[in-house]
């Protein structure tokens, strides 16, 4: 039917190019405006340039109150079905619950260590007790910023604890000391709040109740604030609210005011702070406050170290002295004019322009003092891996000493034994014998036929001797005497008659009676060779390490020869 008329409207040219469309839920046709008033139905809409109607046909006003009656008892019927089940649910809400808490728990975990994967975090120790113990310590999202861009995040260590509470970190602009003081904060809060930490596992960890941040500007119009007064005012609360189990962490302590002014104020709330015994870290270049920190108890000072030479900061953090700001050097990188800059050199006083060299003095002269640490060091490791060499060879040598004493001396027991024996049994068979002289002719026998094979031996040894002294003994070859130690060159070998010069001495020998002086392995000679170049400060630690283990050794045990 809808169809029909669709068709009818068509064909009287009354609709526009759309010709269907829907409004407030009923379906309606589109005809033009100068038509409205020559069909009948329901006009739900105007198009915006008044050109197009939207008519509801007559004829199908019937069928859109049906459509509109069946939705809306389908949407009586979800409710019915809603209501049902909620009923059939509603004993198991409590399990239910549980089951959300715990799935929400899962995926927190879940994305916890997917953070820490990606941050390459560890888990550290924790103690209850309020402290920081940090090695390699990173700033996470640096870290990933960087890990991102392919470059290296420069680590640090730190340990604040109950003699060295607070770290007050000087040096130049620049140079990462407000990075590091976020790196800390940032750290014991993921951690108090169960994330793993971009430290080395073997840090720790204290608990603390309270953590006070005070960075950036804080000023607001809102409020009548400027940026001092809204720092006074953070401070008020630092002092209401710090305590032994307090960490605060303020960035540019005294700023914001006159200079002399401020940093008075400064040192006193920072004496307030240390009084209470709360652990903390403050950027700042005030000079009285680099002071306070060197005499104060409870109080040290810290640097980002700077390299002058290059004039580029490391990023590096020293503890145990202060910082030079650099003003003037990072002046001259940032490109200022260098008139303008020498001018403010010579406004600047003498004292502290001579505390600034002083300064970079001290950095220079820690620069040598660690390349000598670094130094003696490795000198050190030398003298002890002699000491340890030396150590081993001396306990080997003694052991092969006791090895051949006791073979020595086992050979000589199995020999008196066997004399021992031959004794008894010749003093039995002497008892026994009636006729003596055939016991001693029997022994005599043996006894010859003894000499015999030993000679036999002994020629055989000599025969290998000379059947190879005559095929290697030829001119120039270095040969001793067989039961001497000088060693000569053959000057020529004819028959088995050998002429050798010991020295300025030529003498004619028998090949039987030289031996061929064997060569030097190539290991000997190569460690020859490694130990001429050795210099005296080593071979001085050589000797003193010798004296040193003889000295703590106690004296070997002889074995008794029996």
């Amino acid at each position: 039917m809808y169809l029909s008329v669709i068709q009818k409207y068509r064909k009287s040219g009354w609709l526009s190019d759309s010709e269907e469309s829907w409004r407030a839920g009923r379906r309606v046709v589109s005809i033009l405006a100068e038509y409205k008033r020559s069909t009948k139905g329901i006009i739900h809409d105007i198009s915006a340039t008044g050109k197009t109607c939207f008519l509801e046909p007559e004829e199908a006003i019937g069928i859109n109150n049906l459509i509109l009656s069946l939705e809306e008892d389908e949407r009586e019927e979800i409710k019915k079905i809603m209501r049902a089940l909620s009923e059939l649910l509603r004993k198991f809400h409590p399990a239910l619950s549980k089951y959300f808490s715990l799935i929400v728990s899962y995926d927190v975990v879940r994305a916890k260590a997917k953070l820490a994967v990606k941050m390459n975090a560890q888990l550290p120790y924790v103690d209850p007790k309020p402290k920081i113990d940090l090695l390699d310590a990173r700033h996470p999202l640096l870290f990933l910023y960087n890990a991102a861009a392919g470059k290296k995040t420069i680590p640090f260590n730190l340990k604040l604890q109950e003699d060295e509470r607070i770290l007050v970190i000087s040096g130049p602009n620049a140079g990462g000391k407000t990075v590091c003081m976020k790196t800390v904060g940032l750290l014991q809060l993921m951690l108090q709040a169960g994330f793993l930490v971009t430290v080395d596992g073997n840090s720790r960890f204290g608990i603390f109740k309270n953590v006070l941040v005070d960075i950036g500007d804080s000023q607001s119009l809102e409020f009548e604030l400027s940026t001092y007064s809204s720092r006074l005012k953070h401070m008020k609360v630092f002092l209401e609210k710090s305590s032994a189990d307090s960490l605060f962490l303020i960035d540019e302590f005294g700023t914001g005011t006159d200079p002399s002014l401020g940093g008075a104020l400064a040192e006193s709330i920072l004496e307030d702070l240390n009084y209470k015994k709360s652990v903390g870290i403050i950027t700042t270049h005030y000079m009285n406050l680099k002071v306070l920190a060197d005499k104060t108890k409870g109080i040290i000072n810290g640097s980002m170290a700077f390299d002058s030479k290059k004039l580029i900061p490391l990023f590096r953090l020293e503890v145990g002295k202060p910082g030079s700001s650099y003003t003037f050097v990072v002046a001259e990188r940032s490109g200022l004019p260098p008139s303008v800059i020498h001018r403010a050199r010579k406004k600047v006083q003498k004292n502290n322009l001579l505390l600034e060299e002083l300064l970079n003095k001290v950095e220079h002269e820690k620069a040598e003092v660690a390349r000598l640490i670094q130094v003696n060091s490795s000198q050190e490791k030398k003298l002890n891996e002699l000491v340890n060499k030396y150590e081993k060879n001396v306990t080997h040598q003694e052991h092969k000493i006791e090895q051949n004493e006791e073979r020595i001396r086992q050979k000589e027991l199995r020999i008196s034994k066997q004399l021992e024996d031959k004794f008894t049994r010749f003093v039995k068979d002497w008892k026994e014998a009636k006729n003596k002289k055939a016991v001693l002719d029997k022994y005599n026998t043996k006894l010859q036929a003894r000499r015999n094979e030993l000679s036999q031996k002994d020629l055989f040894k000599q025969e290998e001797l000379i059947a190879y002294n005559r095929i290697h003994l030829k001119k120039g070859v270095m040969v001793k005497l067989k039961n001497g130690a000088v060693v000569g060159k053959v000057e020529s070998v004819k028959d088995d008659k050998v002429v050798v010069i010991f020295g300025n001495v030529k003498t004619t020998s028998d090949l039987k009676s030289l031996v061929i002086e064997e060569k030097k392995s190539k290991k000997s000679n190569e460690k020859k060779e490694v130990q001429l170049p050795i210099k005296k400060e080593t071979i001085k630690f050589e000797k003193k390490a010798e004296e040193k283990v003889k000295s703590s050794r106690p004296p070997r045990k002889s074995v008794p020869k029996s």
